[in-house]
């Protein structure tokens, strides 16, 4: 189904230039956005969306938004004549956007040259798990290119800004009733002397989301029999008082806790001790 609509959309639709706004419909449907080089009869893909998300991309820079796509703040800069827009009513059996994303003829190798310069421009641009702008425009864009590698690494630098972050947060005292149930990444921590005795260090035993990290620090109050063995452990030689936690707020978060246990084992150097290794 998806494959056919894309066909009729290619074969059967022609592109409208931008200027022409009045001739873009505000009906239901599949839009894309595309972008002709000067000269080329091509045009690349940049984007597919339901109408009002294609419109809400298109009217932005004309209201002044600061928080303007990339991809259309990159092409406006260059020359908003050279975008092009076409769309297809919406069909009767509705599938979800990616099935249509994956059937769209993009060239992948001279394509994602371009468009990995979008995803850098993301990430580096104070982009994390709040902006759901930038979240969505990442995912959209991770559905075409998940197998090339360029693009696991962007993501990579990604979660591994979010750990530097995270590193750098001062530990709090164990306190169950002050550990927020905030959205994000925990970490808990035992403090203790070196092999040298000349300093305290915190080590990292756990990472892991919010309602994991409080259901491990909660249990040994309800006297659970089935307490995770590091708190047991931890609470039997002094009543839990060396216990560090610390944490970061990430809502709208698209990275597996996979990713954030992997990233900070490799900053720390060693892997936390009750973390499970999958």
């Amino acid at each position: 189904m998806a494959n056919k609509v894309c066909s009729k959309l290619i074969k059967g639709r022609r592109w409208v230039k931008y200027t022409d706004a009045n001739k873009i419909p505000h009906e239901r449907g599949i839009y894309t956005i595309g972008y002709k080089n000067r000269g080329k009869k091509k045009v690349n893909y940049l984007y597919l969306g339901q109408s009002k998300d294609v419109h809400a991309r298109l009217k932005q820079h004309k209201y002044g938004i600061q928080h303007i796509d990339q991809f259309v703040k990159r092409n406006f800069q260059r020359n908003g004549t050279n975008l092009r827009v076409k769309w297809i009513k919406e069909p009767k059996h509705k599938k979800k956007e990616s099935s249509y994303i994956k059937c769209l003829p993009i060239n992948r190798q001279t394509h994602f040259h371009r468009l990995h310069i979008v995803i850098y421009d993301l990430l580096l641009s104070k982009c994390n798990a709040r902006n759901k702008i930038c979240q969505k425009t990442i995912f959209f864009l991770s559905l075409i290119y998940s197998n090339h590698w360029q693009f696991s690494s962007f993501v990579f630098k990604m979660v591994s800004n979010i750990c530097t972050r995270l590193l750098k947060k001062e530990w709090r005292l164990y306190e169950l009733d002050r550990v927020p149930h905030l959205e994000g990444i925990y970490i808990i921590g035992i403090t203790g002397r070196n092999k040298s005795d000349s300093y305290e260090e915190t080590n990292v035993l756990y990472v892991g989301r919010t309602n994991d990290v409080h259901r491990r620090l909660g249990e040994h109050t309800r006297q659970n029999l089935k307490i995770d063995e590091f708190v047991k452990n931890q609470f039997e030689k002094n009543k839990g008082k060396d216990l560090r936690v610390k944490w970061i707020e990430e809502k709208n978060d698209d990275h597996t806790e996979k990713e954030y246990i992997d990233c900070i084992a490799k900053k720390l150097g060693y892997w936390p001790e009750y973390n499970i290794r999958r």
